[in-house]
């Protein structure tokens, strides 16, 4: 099975979308361009930065990530934006045996910053 990223953007109304792809780089320039593949809700709220990345070593184990992600109050989704490195102690009662990486920055910085011509925001490891 091909791994999955989960991913964690910032809109320009300080929102936080978490969405799930196999294909970042993809995914992430069709919701700065707001293209038609773009989820709705970066259709109306501008994506302005990558916060965090995550990675999956399959679809089923980042859909399941993505849920808990989005269930999650507004306060602790920044506090995952900020401590990246804990989604693993975060969600092991949630999710069990999945298992969680946090991606490099470089596997989205050059995305972003050659692609987009954005200022990554996102942070990767223990403070």
């Amino acid at each position: 099975m091909k791994q999955a990223f989960v991913y964690m953007i910032r809109c320009e109304d300080n929102s936080v979308y978490t969405g799930i792809t196999k294909d970042l780089k993809k995914r992430l320039t069709q919701h700065y361009e707001q293209a038609k593949e773009c989820a709705r809700y970066t259709k109306s709220h501008r994506m302005t930065g990558v916060e965090a990345v995550f990675i999956a070593e399959n679809w089923s184990e980042a859909a399941r990530l993505e849920y808990a992600i989005k269930k999650l109050p507004k306060q602790k989704k920044e506090t995952l934006i900020r401590k990246p490195h804990i989604v693993q102690e975060m969600f092991e009662k949630q999710l069990g045996g999945c298992r969680f990486r946090v991606a490099d920055p470089e596997i989205y910085a050059d995305i972003m910053d050659c692609q987009l011509n954005l200022q990554v925001t996102g942070t990767s490891g223990p403070e």
